[in-house]
């Protein structure tokens, strides 16, 4: 019983991001067909999708917590897919310890903060579109704008990581969130 309950959480480690990947995509998906469709049989299948990969998500991060805790809870073995955490941002007293403070407070607050504003305006523009004052067309259009700006700029922030793990590959530059500056500290 160990060893599958070992196996399983191993798997899931390795499939949850991609899972939920696909999960997002396809409540995107519905999503933009839900705002784009002009037939009602195509707004059907839009919410439809939206509904499903509400759904989706909500059971793969289930499994995925129910998994973890037998795993937790019974010392079961294994890893836990855990989200990357940079280490406490400190300043020193060269320009090289400034900059890597700079990066670090960058790369530890400000980004994150951008991703989670982006998708609260998405969320807001999914909210504003279907439950509040849906009625109205001028509310609808509002929430559809705000949708499409919030995966405008998902869109844009992913191409630039993207980007800038492409040019740190390229380069040799050491990109796990920001290039850091060597401090001569070890």
């Amino acid at each position: 019983m160990t060893a599958l309950v070992t196996t399983v959480h191993n798997i899931l480690n390795a499939v949850i991001p991609v899972m939920i990947s696909l999960g997002v995509v396809y409540f995107v998906w519905g999503v933009v067909q839900y705002v784009i469709a002009d037939a009602e049989e195509a707004k059907k299948t839009g919410k439809d999708r939206i509904i499903y990969g509400i759904i989706g998500l909500a059971v793969i991060v289930s499994l995925w917590g129910l998994v973890n805790i037998l795993v937790t809870t019974f010392g079961l073995g294994g890893t836990a897919p855990t989200v990357a955490q940079s280490g406490v941002c400190t300043i020193g007293n060269t320009f090289a310890t400034l900059a890597n403070y700079v990066t670090c407070i960058i790369g530890s607050a400000a980004i994150p903060l951008l991703f989670a504003l982006a998708v609260l305006v998405f969320v807001w523009g999914v909210v504003k579109f279907f439950f509040i004052n849906y009625a109205e067309e001028a509310k609808r259009t509002e929430g559809r704008q705000f949708m499409v700006w919030g995966i405008i700029a998902l869109t844009v922030m992913l191409c630039v990581w993207g980007l800038v793990g492409i040019l740190g590959s390229t380069f040799g530059i050491t990109t796990s969130v920001l290039p850091h500056t060597n401090t001569g500290e070890q």
